[in-house]
C-alpha cells in the first residue's frame, strides 16, 4: 500500500547539466562534421562526428533513464522511481533512519546519489547496503511521512525504534 509520494526537486544546476553535456558533444560533432576542427582525413572527421553524435544520444538516454521521477513510501519500503519503468527499492529492514543532510552531499557522497538539488537533500542511513541520498520536493513532509511509515513498520515487526 502506498503511504506517501513526492516528486524530486530539480535545481537549475541540474537542468543546466542535462542540457550542457549533450550540447557539448553535439557541438563538437558538428564542428568535426563541418571540418572546422582539423583531422587527417575527411573520413576521420565523419567518424569522429558520428561517435560524438552517438555519445550525445547515449548521454541523453542515460540522463532520462536514471533521473528520479518519484519517491514512493510504502508500508514496507522506499521506492525510487526512475525513467523507463526502472526503479530502486530499499526495504525498511535495511534502513536505520532518514534525516536532512547538507547540500554538499548532493554532489559528493560515497553512497548512491539520486539527488537533483542541493537544497532538499535527505539521507537514508542503512544498516545493510549502501547509503542513499535523495532530493524530494518537500523534504520535511517527506521525512515526516517516511519516519512515520518506518516507525510503524518497526513496531509491527518487533524492531526497536
Amino acid at each position: 500500500m502506498l503511504f506517501y509520494e513526492d516528486k524530486p526537486r530539480y535545481s537549475t544546476w541540474f537542468k543546466l547539466l542535462v542540457v550542457i553535456i549533450p550540447t557539448l558533444y553535439l557541438t563538437l560533432g558538428f564542428l568535426f562534421y563541418c571540418r572546422v576542427l582539423p583531422t587527417k582525413s575527411e573520413s576521420r572527421a565523419t567518424i569522429a562526428a558520428g561517435y560524438l553524435f552517438a555519445v550525445a544520444a547515449f548521454t541523453l538516454v542515460l540522463f532520462w533513464a536514471i533521473t528520479p521521477r518519484k519517491f514512493r513510501v510504502f508500508e514496507d519500503k522506499l521506492k525510487i522511481v526512475l525513467g523507463n519503468n526502472l526503479s530502486y527499492s530499499i526495504s525498511f529492514d535495511t534502513i536505520k533512519e532518514a534525516r536532512r543532510a547538507a547540500g554538499r552531499k548532493a554532489l559528493a557522497y560515497w553512497g548512491l546519489r539520486f539527488t537533483t538539488s542541493t537544497r532538499n537533500v535527505v539521507e537514508i542511513m542503512r544498516s545493510k547496503g549502501v547509503q542513499v541520498v535523495i532530493s524530494p520536493n518537500h523534504p520535511d513532509l517527506f521525512l515526516l511521512n517516511f519516519n512515520k511509515a518506518l516507525s510503524d513498520w518497526k513496531l509491527s515487526h518487533g524492531r526497536s525504534i
